[in-house]
């Protein structure tokens, strides 16, 4: 007469506990990398959606893309944001948030506390230094997919300004950004790829840093 096994081994029950936690660990980095990457894509149709809405202000206004902010006017105290000259054809404030912002937007819009943003203009125009802080045309671009429009940005301004711009471009998609250009195209780029802004106003940019910046081979 056969005798009925009553249960596992402790040893047996130490070996499936074994193999589980193997296949955990080899399998989870990867789920985690499957998510940032969706999300990382998420982060790029927002991008994608901001720099259309960018386009559609720019048609209205004589090529004339948005401005980092402007006074309001009397009193003289309220600062209007790119952002919010962007959501009328954008209609979404959702879309100004990156889901893996490590600080999800606060205190990147330096003028208003409406809404986070994650995404920074860029302010850098064509023509001379002075065009910093002024609108830009887009007709005076020679080169609209070279240049930047707007990226994430790590930075409490809601835009990338003169002498530090590449040191502003966000890197928590994998130490990359997401970006979009002037002709309305997005895509991502490692940040050790993004060209670096010269220093001074008598330093000489590399063609690559001026149409990124630019659009243009002046400056």
């Amino acid at each position: 007469m056969s005798r009925t096994r009553a249960g596992f081994t402790l040893i047996e029950l130490l070996v499936v506990i074994a193999i589980i936690a193997i296949l955990a660990a080899i399998l989870f980095p990867v789920f985690a990398r499957a998510r940032a990457k969706a999300l990382q894509n998420s982060c790029l149709s927002n991008v994608k959606q901001l720099a259309l809405g960018v386009l559609m202000y720019a048609q209205d206004f004589d090529q004339v893309l948005p401005r980092n902010a402007y006074l309001a006017g009397p009193p003289w105290s309220t600062y209007i944001c790119w952002h919010e000259m962007v959501l009328p054809y954008v209609k979404n404030e959702n879309i100004y948030l990156c889901p893996l912002d490590p600080v999800q937007g606060v205190g990147s819009s330096r003028y208003n506390t409406f809404y986070p943003v994650s995404y920074s203009l860029n302010s850098n125009g064509s023509g001379s230094y002075d065009w910093t802080y002024l609108a830009v045309k887009m007709n005076i671009m020679d080169f609209p997919a070279e240049r930047m429009m707007l990226c994430d940005a790590a930075t409490t301004g809601g835009y990338l300004y003169w002498y530090t711009s590449e040191t502003l471009v966000g890197d928590w998609h994998q130490e990359g950004a997401n970006m979009a250009y002037t002709d309305g195209h997005a895509k991502f780029i490692a940040k050790g790829m993004v060209p670096v802004y010269a220093r001074d106003a008598d330093a000489e940019f590399t063609i690559a840093g001026a149409h990124f910046w630019f659009g243009n081979d002046h400056y």
